[in-house]
């Protein structure tokens, strides 16, 4: 099905908008390519977020709200195409906001490894049809950046259980310190906790805080995107 839509030029235009340069000449068969390849990619950042309460619902509503900002200046350019893609875009916020409520800490709903898949292609879907796939990619910066730094860490995909060590650990303290053991992954996690230990809920929050500047970041993109359309 996603094959067959992206013959479909209302769904989906292999041009890709760069800030302040302008449009690429049309590139259908590379451009394919890498969109089908991006949805499990972007579905993987996502879940390799999950890893502590609110999370990834938490970074999943501000993202997306970075779409809905790049898809919604085209209202002024194409606004009958925004509005279907805003249609698309808004209810990833809303579903993820209201899971956000249930998702934080202490926990009461967890989505495990298919949810946070789900929030991630529904993300690389949305990114690709409103057309702000250079925005998105920007918002999402720390989920790149901490796929980045575990797959470089232990050299491939390994699974969770499978790792020598685990790159955190609860002191008596109560609080999360970053393993020192030379064999653990380095996630971004790891590396916010080497300047001291934090509590789950403080953790949570700089990494959306961090998100909120990625995605503030790409909403400056979104602008020099638009700009040049």
């Amino acid at each position: 099905m996603v094959v067959a839509e992206l013959y479909n030029p209302t769904v989906y235009s292999s041009r890709l908008y760069f800030p302040l340069f302008g449009p690429t000449s049309e590139h259908f068969t590379i451009f394919s390519i890498l969109i089908l390849a991006s949805m499990p990619i972007v579905a993987n950042a996502y879940n390799m977020m999950d890893s502590f309460n609110g999370e990834i619902s938490g970074f999943t509503f501000l993202t997306s709200l970075a779409l809905i900002f790049g898809i919604g200046l085209r209202v002024f350019t194409s606004p009958s195409l925004a509005t279907e893609r805003l249609a698309i875009a808004v209810p990833l916020a809303a579903v993820s906001l209201a899971f956000y409520i249930f998702n934080r800490y202490p926990s009461k709903a967890f989505d495990g490894d298919s949810g946070a898949l789900a929030f991630g292609a529904m993300y690389a879907v949305v990114a690709v049809t409103g057309g702000v796939e250079f925005a998105a990619i920007v918002a999402i910066v720390p989920a790149i950046l901490n796929a980045f730094y575990i797959l470089s860490s232990v050299r491939g995909f390994v699974e969770r259980r499978k790792m020598d060590a685990r790159p955190t650990y609860l002191g008596e303290d109560g609080l999360l310190h970053a393993s020192t053991e030379p064999s653990a992954p380095t996630t971004l996690v790891r590396m916010l906790l080497f300047d001291g230990p934090l509590s789950e809920k403080e953790l949570v929050r700089e990494i959306l805080l961090l998100t909120a500047f990625a995605c503030l970041l790409s909403a400056v993109t979104s602008i020099l995107t638009w700009v040049i359309r």
